[in-house]
């Protein structure tokens, strides 16, 4: 499918009308129209309809619309990544990976970086989310790979959505089964549980989970930047605690944890950057690279049982 009618039919819609459509493409109308007639044809099914508010949706075009925006976004990070390839970006760039460097590998992100920049040093540093975006409102980092909400400051780019739930020790789901989710979580205030640092994303997921209730009395163990291991507390039955969906049932499949229903959650997982430097050119490079790759950074995200992710 060319880009072009891709690009005709994206602006149709948002335009609500060929004459500005026209405008915005820099063509004529019997151009634009031309391409929505071609574009039809090879869909098979009407697009739009004319109305007195000008061109309308129907109901294949609004489904068509959100892919083909996709589709001409990745088009444009393309083309102003290959326009930075011809200005042959050099000098370094610090990446903050937030706790997960085996839970999530974009080795291919980095893989084009090097080979579409040979003369850019690329250096890494690991942290909880917090501390990634005090880095980069210090100036430590560039960009960084961050999960949560984002400080005023900081502009970011959605990868995709983190699916958190609660995780329990097996030998507790019995006493659980058949209870109410509230229920549930009032026996499981006063059973100890291992929180997160308050630089981790997850901290204010557990701000959330208690509420109404309070937090919880026994607040024995603290998961930092590194140790301990949450899904090892978790196993030995010495805690509960907020897992990644797809850890926590890698991990619940070996029978090392069991899953409560009783609460779960979503967060985004975003690039990071700071607004003040987000045009800077290998700045810049490293977003489109982002954009035109997203699809094979996050199916580069695998659960990996040994590292929670912050």
């Amino acid at each position: 499918m060319e880009l072009h009618l891709i690009r005709t039919f994206v602006a149709v819609a948002e335009t609500g009308g060929v004459t500005r459509a026209a405008e915005r493409l820099h063509q004529t109308q019997p151009t634009v129209s031309g391409h929505l007639k071609t574009l039809e044809g090879r869909v098979g099914v009407a697009l739009f309809v004319r109305g007195a508010r000008g061109m309308q949706l129907t109901t294949a075009g609004q489904e068509l619309l959100p892919s083909a925006r996709r589709f001409v976004e990745q088009a444009d990070a393309i083309e102003r990544l290959a326009k930075n390839l011809k200005r042959g970006l050099a000098g370094s760039l610090r990446v903050g990976l937030n706790n997960a460097p085996f839970w999530f590998q974009p080795g291919p992100l980095w893989s084009r970086l090097s080979a579409s920049y040979p003369d850019l040093t690329l250096s890494f540093d690991q942290g909880p989310s917090g501390q990634l975006m005090q880095w980069l409102r210090d100036g430590q980092l560039d960009v960084a790979f961050i999960e949560g909400a984002a400080h005023a400051s900081i502009e970011t780019r959605p990868l995709t959505d983190v699916d958190v739930v609660l995780t329990v020790p097996p030998a507790w789901a019995d006493e659980l089964a058949d209870r109410p989710s509230r229920d549930q979580l009032r026996l499981l205030h006063g059973r100890p549980w291992v929180f997160t640092s308050p630089q981790c994303s997850y901290h204010r997921l557990f701000e959330t989970l208690w509420r109404d209730l309070g937090p919880p009395s026994d607040r024995r163990y603290q998961v930092d930047h590194s140790l301990p291991d949450m899904i090892d507390l978790v196993q030995q039955g010495l805690a509960a605690s907020l897992m990644e969906r797809r850890t926590a049932e890698a991990a619940a499949a070996e029978g090392r944890v069991a899953i409560c229903d009783a609460f779960e959650a979503t967060i985004p997982m975003s690039v990071a950057v700071l607004r003040s430097r987000r045009d800077e050119p290998v700045v810049a490079a490293f977003l489109e690279s982002c954009a035109a790759m997203r699809g094979e950074i996050v199916a580069a995200l695998r659960p990996d049982p040994a590292t929670p992710s912050a």
